[in-house]
């Protein structure tokens, strides 16, 4: 398993995004290098309102499938569907 904290902005439905906020536990599809990877959303605010940005950590459960291609300061977009959520920034890798 991985984890890392990122900042991230969930698109407004104005901007393509859900119609609906994003709550801790929240699992969309993270899209590196063509590859969409499942992730968790980790927070502890309850809610996380579309159009902020937030520092988060994100866990992504086979990510040492995918370990080579995550490092710091790597952009990214969040997937829901066939939708762009959101996007992201990686700012540090968790060890644990």
């Amino acid at each position: 398993m991985l984890h890392f904290l990122a900042q991230v902005y969930f698109f407004t439905e104005k901007e393509g995004g859900r119609s609906q906020d994003v709550f801790s536990g929240y699992m969309p599809s993270l899209s590196v290098n063509g590859e969409l990877i499942m992730c968790r959303i980790l927070t502890d605010k309850e809610i996380l309102s579309r159009g902020i940005k937030y520092k988060i950590k994100i866990e992504l459960p086979y990510g040492e499938v995918f370990k080579e291609y995550f490092y710091t300061g790597l952009c990214f977009t969040l997937n829901e569907g066939g939708w762009i959520i959101g996007e992201g920034k990686l700012i540090e890798i968790i060890e644990e």
